[in-house]
């Protein structure tokens, strides 16, 4: 095992030499307590002596593999990016991923980011962090001191006092349904549908669309969870004759959702959160079922006339092109593009404040906005704000080319 010398600002560990594999690379499975660690060599023109290793707790192997293993590629492509560019700090320091699959459990989830950052010393944590694994973690969470990213949109996450050291970079549910809405009050549809994915991301949207529904003066006709049947949900959802439906969960079990819809040849509107668009979802269905599919998606990744897409938003699908030897891409670079977003702003905060430490850490990221792909992100010692209802719009889901949107729509 790499010797570890461990200090107030900082945490290096001597590299580990070995040969990486090619796509998902593993160059060593370390055993733990919960759930074995993947650690990846780093490369580049850092310092390899040096490392400051970064933590992921993803599921790999579970009903989310798909979005996870979408997550992995991205933080590899991140780290590399950022070892290429000389690492971080004023060392040079190489970030050396290292990695749990959580198999989609959240108990095992809360002990990885625990075991990252106690046994293995993880520096910044990158996980996604489903609101039953936030839930399952507790007060854990907030007492591990080193900096989270997550995507997770449960309202608890945005307040610091709770989640001192999480920092979002999704948008709350709140806000989410709160498009959803708005998106349907403008053409009119009155009468909505609600169906939650059944997971923990599902349930938590369900009751934010409900409030959403009755907030905006809208009839919510009927409410639904796909789950342990996304066919008996829809059947007892067009019972009620709904204008359009909500979808709710950020995980690939819409796309059961939406195959439902197509088999019970059913054209009513759907409004689904963004994993609608995600790879796994589009190629489950087929292009040819996602005719009024509607997504909630940051507008960054939406086309517009008066903002063009951000340079660095279209290398990365570039680089995804290149990667994963797709042209074009089949659904949206989100999962990308998010660690992307979460990768760079710790090693550019790293390079601000010139240390790893989670307190100067906290404290830069609390007064200066943080520029990504995605979003603007701004945080405050009252709020960890993520991203706003003015970084979300709804879009066909259909419009989807090459990884981005070709064509807005007013959300």
């Amino acid at each position: 095992m790499a010797r570890r010398r461990t200090d107030r600002s900082s945490r290096w560990r001597l590299a580990v030499a070995c040969t990486a594999a090619a796509a998902v690379a593993a160059c060593a499975t370390l055993p733990r307590v919960g759930a074995a660690t993947t650690t990846l060599a780093p490369h580049g023109s850092c310092d390899h002596a040096r490392v400051v290793p970064v933590g992921a707790a993803l599921d790999l192997s579970g009903p989310g593999a798909a979005l996870g293993k979408e997550y992995l590629r991205g933080l590899e492509l991140s780290v590399a990016q950022v070892n290429d560019s000389r690492g971080v700090l004023s060392s040079h320091a190489c970030l050396e991923l290292m990695y749990k699959n959580t198999g989609g459990s959240d108990a095992v989830a809360s002990r990885a980011v625990l075991d990252l950052v106690n046994a293995e010393g993880a520096a910044f944590i990158v996980a996604p962090l489903t609101a039953g694994e936030i839930q399952a973690a507790g007060s854990d969470l907030a007492r591990d001191g080193v900096p989270t990213a997550s995507f997770s949109g449960l309202g608890a996450i945005y307040d610091p006092h709770h989640y001192p050291q999480l920092f979002p970079l999704a948008a709350p549910v709140s806000v989410t349904a709160a498009a959803m809405t708005s998106f349907a009050r403008a053409r009119r549809w009155t009468r909505v549908g609600v169906i939650g994915t059944g997971d923990s991301d599902g349930v938590l949207g369900s009751v934010s669309a409900d409030a959403a529904v009755r907030h905006d003066g809208l009839a919510l006709v009927a409410s639904a969870s796909a789950v342990p049947s996304a066919a008996a949900a829809l059947a007892r959802l067009r019972a009620a004759s709904p204008d359009v439906i909500l979808v709710t969960g950020d995980a690939p079990g819409v796309a059961a959702v939406l195959a439902a819809r197509t088999s019970a040849g059913w054209d009513v509107p759907v409004i689904a959160d963004s994993v609608a668009a995600d790879p796994e979802v589009v190629a489950a269905i087929g292009r040819s079922s996602l005719d009024g599919v509607y997504a909630v998606e940051p507008r960054s990744v939406v086309a517009s006339s008066s903002s063009p897409f951000d340079p660095n938003l279209v290398a990365l699908r570039d680089q995804l092109r290149h990667v994963l030897g797709r042209s074009p891409l089949t659904g949206s670079i989100l999962p990308y593009a998010e660690v992307e977003d979460a990768i760079s702003m710790f090693a550019s905060v790293s390079n601000s404040v010139h240390t790893i430490a989670p307190g100067p850490v906290r404290t830069y990221l609390e007064n200066a906005n943080f520029q990504g792909v995605l979003a603007s992100y701004t945080f405050t010692p009252d709020s960890h704000g993520g991203m706003g209802a003015g970084q979300v719009t709804v879009v066909p889901v259909s419009s989807l080319a090459d990884g981005l949107f070709g064509a807005s729509t007013a959300g």
